[in-house]
């Protein structure tokens, strides 16, 4: 029995969301997808870019750090907010 399922929820779906942002593979096609020269002449320092962007929370497409304090507490107020609507109504 788990004490506090949102909790543990809301962490595993941070970490998620922190291991999909954070993939090697994932970061190496979207540098590929990005083209231009940089990712032609210097794939890594354009992949270690992007991971650094992505890490600190600077990437555009985000919206902060993965792993930072702020994203844990958005993670697990998602998911009490979804335990709340699953419960039934007493």
């Amino acid at each position: 029995r788990r004490r506090n399922p949102p909790l543990a929820e809301g962490a595993r779906a941070c970490l998620a969301q922190a291991r999909h942002h954070l993939d090697p593979d994932g970061i190496a096609a979207a540098v590929a997808r990005q083209g231009g020269m940089r990712s032609k002449i210097a794939p890594d320092a354009a992949a270690w870019a992007l991971y650094r962007a992505r890490f600190l929370g600077t990437d555009p497409d985000q919206s902060g750090p993965p792993l930072d304090n702020t994203a844990l507490a958005r993670a697990i107020r998602a998911s009490q907010t979804t335990s709340t609507d699953k419960e039934p109504s007493a």
